[in-house]
């Protein structure tokens, strides 16, 4: 294993790129005004690996008339005069229409790397999710103009069109905000996230129009002390019905009759994720074929578990025994719909008010537990700083920032805990329940570790029973390791964890995603300066030429397709 590697972030201290903004960003691209391709495509960042991949599965065709004459119509006006690409994700991207009227319109075209089925949910769900948080939660959302579900209309593909939301992005006035100003917007936050907890429903699945249901939905059912008429509302417009998430439906999912959902218990939901995974397993891995997180540049070798079927039904069946009690129970784990990405990109503000949240893809009915994580926005990574250094008047401007984003940063993240507790005792604890980032892990890592990683996966379960005395102190724990296993991933440790910050080194000195994403305006000098590294890369005694072929191997995709 390779283990003598550079020292990261000494190689990487004197780079200086441009901040990183993903999956909805905005776009400072600027193409030849009769040129569309650039539509249909990625344009504003690049993959420093799998490129040509990435590019193919975020390609979209559409029908640009017909979308500039839907979205005039929906605004009254008679034509759109211009068109720009704003912002592109991981699974869309976002134009802004203007109007010979002056008005606005925002869409939203799906990629074709979706299974119609998936596509044409999510785009209900998540109209019905907007709709719920404007007309019942009363969150400023804007409001939905016109969508389609399907492809098989004027567009060709399927779209969201929804008026501009109100007032100024955060991301663009955060950096500047004073602290009492970023209060004032953590306080408009908290009243956001009691407005997501005031309703609680019978099911666990994604929310759906009623008028367009489909089989498998039932009426939306909410519970607790919620007004009659407020019942009543939300059962005639709203239906729940199966999950639209990919995890559901990515590879041959789509094609298998697994358990959607909707569930009476978030139990039910464990059971059914450890069940899908077997079941694919099963039929359709492939050790010969498999691609996983080992096939990425700057990786360890691949653990030989991470092609053996055998031990990833073993943890899928570890996590069908935890299922009944993994979770907190009661309403901790009630179905409640939540935002999941809560950070400046997607929230807009007025005189430090809230006035419009973006960004309701991905949006669903779980367990509160797992769905209400501390929003990024008020989340301070590194030591907890609250004052400035004593040497602050002798340090460089550069410092001086960095110095003050941090002590900005702490006082942020500190005042919103304490609020939350003040303002909602319920959803602090939520949020302090003993080892919740683990039980948290647990989920996400289970949604696919054969393209993923079940060493990471059987690390985070051995954790989950080592500390279930402080967990669940009440019950024996449901799964255990014997010595043979915990000796299995002894060799990997050291080889993840540096894996591990090698990312997250990418990360904060380059702004590079995990897929290898990157801005367009960093790619030039980061594939220069990751080929001086990989120059200066020193092995081990250790290490097998065949450890040392692997590495290579991976590090020579590094600017190519």
């Amino acid at each position: 294993m390779v283990h003598s590697r550079p020292q990261v972030a000494t190689l990487w201290s004197p780079v200086r790129c441009h901040a990183p903004r993903r999956s909805l960003y905005e776009s400072a691209y600027a193409p030849n005004k009769f040129d569309h391709e650039h539509f249909y495509q990625h344009s504003t960042g690049r993959w420093l690996w799998d490129e040509k991949k990435q590019l193919a599965e975020s390609y979209r065709h559409f029908d640009i008339p017909a979308l500039k004459e839907i979205a005039a119509q929906s605004v009254g006006a008679k034509r759109c005069i211009s068109m720009g690409k704003i912002a592109e994700g991981h699974s869309s991207r976002v134009f802004r229409l203007r109007m010979d009227n002056g008005k606005y319109a925002f869409a939203r075209i799906l990629y074709a790397n979706l299974d119609p089925e998936c596509a044409a949910r999510a785009i209900n769900s998540e109209v019905a999710s907007m709709e719920f948080a404007r007309t019942v939660l009363g969150v400023p959302t804007p409001r939905v103009l016109d969508w389609s579900g399907t492809q098989e209309n004027a567009v060709g593909a399927e779209y969201v069109l929804m008026e501009a939301a109100t007032g100024t992005p955060l991301w663009r006035l955060w950096p500047k905000m004073d602290v009492k100003s970023k209060l004032s917007v953590v306080a408009e936050l908290i009243e956001v996230e009691k407005k997501f907890l005031s309703v609680a429903f019978t099911r666990y699945g994604n929310l759906y129009i009623a008028q367009d249901a489909f089989p498998g939905c039932e009426k939306a059912e909410v519970k607790g002390q919620v007004a009659q008429l407020i019942k009543d509302e939300v059962s005639r417009r709203f239906v729940i019905g199966p999950v639209a998430a990919r995890s559901f439906w990515h590879h041959e999912r789509a094609c298998m009759e697994i358990d959607r959902g909707p569930w009476k218990s978030p139990q039910d939901y464990l059971r059914a994720i450890a069940r899908r995974e077997i079941a694919w397993t099963v039929r359709h891995a492939d050790p010969k074929t498999q691609r996983s997180f080992y096939n990425a540049p700057f990786t360890m070798p691949e653990p030989p578990m991470q092609r053996d079927i055998s031990k990833h039904i073993a943890h899928y069946l570890k996590l069908q025994d935890l299922s009944e009690t993994l979770l907190p129970e009661g309403e901790k784990s009630r179905a409640t719909l939540w935002h999941p990405n809560l950070r400046t990109a997607n929230i807009f503000v007025k005189d430090n008010k809230i006035t419009g949240i973006i960004d309701w893809n991905d949006v669903w009915v779980g367990p509160l537990f797992l769905q209400a994580e501390s929003p990024s926005l008020v989340t301070h990574v590194g030591e907890m700083k609250l004052k400035l250094p004593d040497e602050n008047e002798t340090m460089d401007e550069v410092d001086q920032g960095f110095a003050r984003r941090q002590v900005d940063g702490s006082m942020v993240a500190q005042a919103y805990r304490e609020m939350l507790r003040k303002q909602s005792p319920f959803l602090s604890c939520v949020r302090n329940v003993p080892h919740a980032k683990n039980t948290q892990l647990v989920i996400h890592l289970a949604q696919n570790t054969w393209h993923g990683d079940v060493v990471l996966l059987r690390q985070v379960l051995i954790r989950v029973a080592r500390h279930w005395g402080d967990m669940r102190p009440d019950i024996p724990c449901p799964i255990s390791f014997t010595d043979a296993e915990l000796e299995e991933l002894q060799p990997y440790a050291e080889g993840w964890n540096h894996t591990a910050d090698i990312y997250e080194a990418f990360h904060t000195f380059m702004g590079v995603h995990r897929d290898g994403w990157i801005e367009e305006r960093n790619y030039e000098v980061a594939v220069e300066y990751l080929k001086e590294i990989i120059e200066k890369i020193d092995y081990g005694e250790e290490d097998t030429p065949e450890e040392r072929e692997d590495f290579m191997a991976k590090l020579g995709r590094v600017g190519g397709e």
